[in-house]
Order: C-alpha cells, then sequence, then structure tokens
C-alpha cells in the first residue's frame, strides 16, 4: 500500500446530483462549460429548453464575465474571477447535447385495443453512444478517450435504469405481461455493472449522474431520501456507492425569499458526501455552484 505522500488526487470526479423534479439540477450543469470544461450531456428526460436558453441566449450570464451584475437568471450572485467574458462567448462551442428516448411501437391486444409498448432499444444505443459520442456528424470518439477536462452528464438515473429494465423485459418476452422477479434481478446487475464502469479509472472524464430522488423507508425505520431507481427500491441504497461526491440541488424558503442552493453536507432525509470536506462550502448557489464546486476539487491543480 504506498505511503500518503505518494498518492495524487483522482484527476476526474464522479458525482451524483440528486433533487426533485424543477430543482435546476440539468441548468446548473452549464456553469461547468462557463468554466471552461467541454460538457457533454446525455438528455433522457428531454430537457432541451432549458440547456438551449441558457446557453444560447445573449443575456444568459454564462456567455459573459461570471462579475457581471446585470444577470437576469434567478439566483444569480455574480462572482468576479469565476470565468471570463471570453470563456462565456465561446460557451457553445464546449457543448455537446444529445436527446435519446425509447422507440415505442404500436401492439395490437386481444381486447382490440391498440398499446403503445416500448421497444426495448434505448440502452443498447446508449451503449453505442458511450463507445462512439455522436453529435450529429460530428463525433467525439468513445468516452474511454475522454480527459478530466471533459464531464459526461447522465440526464438522468431513472430513465437510465427504465431503459436497462425495458431492457430486460424486451429479452424476456414481457413487455405487454407482468415483469417476473427474475427481470428486476437482471435488470440490478447490469445497472450495477454499468454504474461500475462509469466509476471506474478507466474512465478519465469526469462523470455527473443527475436524479430525481425516492423517499423509501429503511430497515432500521426512518425514510430517507435516495436515487430514484426502475429497478426495484432495494438497489436504490447501493447507487452512492458508486460516486466520489453526492450532491443535493435543492430550492429553500418561499416566495420572494425562495432561493436554489447546491448542498455538500447531509441534510434532512437526504444523506450527502463530499470528497474534500475541508475545502467545500456546505452549500453553493445554484447558478455557480457546480463552477464553485470543481474549484475546490481541483484547487492548486486549477484548470
Amino acid at each position: 500500500m504506498p505511503s500518503f505522500d505518494e498518492l495524487s488526487p483522482p484527476e476526474s470526479e464522479k458525482i451524483l446530483l440528486i433533487g426533485n423534479s424543477g430543482a435546476g439540477k440539468t441548468g446548473s450543469v452549464i456553469a461547468l462549460a462557463a468554466l471552461g470544461l467541454n460538457v457533454r450531456i446525455l438528455d433522457l428526460d428531454k430537457g432541451v429548453a432549458v440547456i438551449k436558453g441558457l446557453v444560447l441566449d445573449p443575456d444568459s450570464p454564462y456567455r459573459h464575465d461570471s462579475g457581471r451584475a446585470n444577470a437576469l437568471l434567478p439566483g444569480w450572485l455574480p462572482i468576479k474571477g469565476l470565468w471570463s467574458e471570453e470563456l462565456g462567448q465561446s460557451l457553445p462551442s464546449r457543448i455537446s447535447y444529445v436527446t435519446m428516448t425509447e422507440t415505442m411501437t404500436a401492439v395490437n391486444l386481444p381486447n382490440r385495443q391498440i398499446k403503445a409498448v416500448p421497444k426495448g432499444d434505448l440502452y443498447a444505443r446508449i451503449v453505442a453512444q458511450f463507445d462512439d459520442w455522436r453529435d450529429g456528424e460530428k463525433s467525439l470518439g468513445p468516452i474511454t478517450s475522454w480527459g478530466p477536462n471533459d464531464v459526461l452528464v447522465i440526464d438522468g438515473l431513472t430513465r437510465f435504469s427504465e431503459a436497462i429494465f425495458t431492457q430486460q423485459l424486451a429479452i424476456g418476452g414481457r413487455l405487454i405481461n407482468r415483469p417476473e422477479q427474475s427481470d428486476y434481478g437482471n435488470a440490478q446487475r447490469e445497472l450495477r455493472r454499468a454504474l461500475m464502469t462509469l466509476y471506474a479509472e478507466d474512465i478519465k472524464c469526469n462523470v455527473i449522474m443527475i436524479c430525481h430522488i425516492d423517499f423509501i423507508e429503511t430497515e432500521s425505520g426512518p425514510t430517507k431520501g435516495f436515487s430514484k431507481v426502475l429497478v426495484g427500491k432495494s438497489f436504490a441504497p447501493e447507487v452512492g456507492t458508486y460516486f466520489n461526491h453526492t450532491l443535493l440541488a435543492q430550492s429553500i424558503g418561499q416566495g420572494a425569499q425562495e432561493r436554489r442552493v447546491i448542498k455538500t453536507n447531509t441534510s434532512g432525509m437526504v444523506e450527502l458526501k463530499t470528497a474534500v470536506p475541508l475545502r467545500a462550502k456546505p452549500e453553493y448557489p445554484l447558478p455557480t455552484g457546480l463552477a464553485e464546486y470543481f474549484k475546490a476539487i481541483r484547487g492548486s491543480r486549477g484548470f
């Protein structure tokens, strides 16, 4: 075992970003592109409208110096020196955004009704996208070729897990029938393998997995918030073990006092963790939170 003075910090970060629907999780990753990182988003939740507005709107604070005082983004707190006007203006060149959804087919049921049924091909297409990231006519290569200045964002885990489960139903010929217990077991094994792959050292890019919260009663009694996965609730507590950081996007307060933040410390029923407890703040403003957090993570390594 190497001594502590021989250890070097990881070049990439694996982050689980959880929060309720509408908490601002998807839009928060744009701050990383403004910071100078290449952000590649796999959109499984059809959130393209939010991204387009933040990236292309000339009034977006991400397109200007981070210290701009007249930003229009709600909750924006200008921070001088976080990123420059030059980085902001070149922001669109560092965003790749690919939307993928399940293929649906029409099936005639015995009662003469027609039902839209998933084909079960989405997960295979996701894997193919990881093997060769295609954005229109442009290829960015496999994610194994990306480095610490690249960020893979999967938005989000709930649909990712659903794609895996649907694939298992297709394999078992049960897309229109009741799932069997083996379908859940097989889907959990495949999801575990996928998360282990993304966590592995061979994936040298940063990974941000966005996920909704599912409140589950634990064996010890109290209800806690976990990542919402659709391969069986028993798998939910395991998800966080495949990430170095678990962060929470949350709205605090009401009305004019409402503010959106990214929390790094355990809050209420949701257990969080950070790999840099001495450098990370307990919470950050949502619009710039991930950029500030990455600054804290990298410290003297910089960008």
